[in-house]
């Protein structure tokens, strides 16, 4: 198909499985208005986990197109140019999280999972996992050992940071890699996602925690389903820190003057679970004031939105 590049243009996203491309979608547009929707697909299998993520991922594809077809509200054109600098693109789509590394690991010290989030799943880590655990625990020790009964609870060098949760047998080291500091909003999400699959590890696998205690080695396949367990707690905390990301530009957008009940309406909404991004993009074409709330949200809580991969709005320069 020849396409008239002064009239026609085609943007695309692609969906993939691990290496493998599973979903292609590309838009053809015509004088900014959508003509045609193109799919290419190949055959692939998928666990519920996998299922669950690559539906997140297409339903924020449809979400990226409900914003960048939007019917523009002619009558507020001028006043929109002479207003804003900048102007909103799509949702960016987040697909790298800024946690690459999960280790559960025995008050002596053996790793008894680890988990590589580079690409969502387990993989040949450069360094032995075990090196890592042992030096972890070793510090972990040495601070209980003079007089610090908690332990660790954060150690850091440079853009890497390690937050420890203790429990009883375990604890979980919880490894960060973002160049922003940390806001006072990121640190419970952090900390309360460490707790929580830390708590689920323990409960889960008890016996075989106690075999490893027994025998001092660790048979890896006893704790090989958790993978798919801790993919879904990232699934769950990536649709909560974005529910978040929406709230915050609502609660911001009421401070800058867009009307209380419409802004809290939403807010309800995404309470009850429902996304509002198409619901905000129309309310933003009448009070455009609330770019100024996404930009705020958008560099306030950037490091949380970068660990957990969250879909963001992006500006770009007219």
């Amino acid at each position: 198909m020849d396409l008239d590049l002064n009239k026609k243009s085609v943007t695309s996203w692609k969906i993939k499985n691990e290496d493998f491309e599973a979903l292609s979608i590309s838009i053809i547009e015509e004088n900014k208005k959508l003509k045609e929707i193109l799919f290419t697909q190949n055959e692939f299998s998928l666990n519920y986990s996998q299922f669950s993520l690559y539906y997140n991922y297409l339903a924020q594809v449809k979400n990226n197109i409900d914003l960048k077809y939007v019917i523009p509200d002619y009558k507020q054109i001028k006043f929109h140019q002479k207003s804003k600098k900048r102007k909103i693109a799509p949702l960016s789509l987040k697909g790298t999280l800024k946690i690459p590394e999960v280790y559960f690991i025995t008050n002596n010290g053996l790793c008894l999972f680890h988990f590589l989030a580079y690409h969502g799943k387990m993989e040949r880590s450069p360094i032995n996992q075990n090196l890592v655990s042992g030096l972890l625990s070793a510090i972990n020790s040495f601070a209980e050992n003079i007089g610090w009964l908690s332990g660790v609870k954060l150690i850091k060098s440079g853009e890497i940071e390690v937050r420890f949760s203790k429990k009883e047998h375990i604890f979980v080291a919880l490894m960060t890699n973002v160049n922003s500091r940390l806001s006072h909003l990121v640190e419970p999400i952090l900390f309360d996602f460490a707790e929580e699959i830390g708590e689920f590890f323990e409960n889960n696998y008890s016996k075989q925690i106690y075999a490893c205690y027994e025998k001092g080695i660790v048979n890896t396949d006893d704790f090989s389903e958790f993978q798919e367990s801790i993919n879904k707690f990232f699934i769950q905390y990536r649709k909560q820190t974005f529910e978040l990301y929406q709230k915050l530009i609502l609660t911001e957008a009421i401070y800058l003057g867009v009307p209380h009940d419409s802004c809290v309406d939403l807010i309800h909404q995404v309470s009850e679970g429902k996304s509002v991004i198409n619901e905000l993009a129309k309310l933003m074409k009448d009070y455009p004031v609330i770019t100024n709330a996404i930009q705020k949200v958008n560099f306030d809580q950037k490091p949380v939105w970068d660990i957990f991969g969250v879909p963001i709005y992006e500006f770009a320069k007219e």
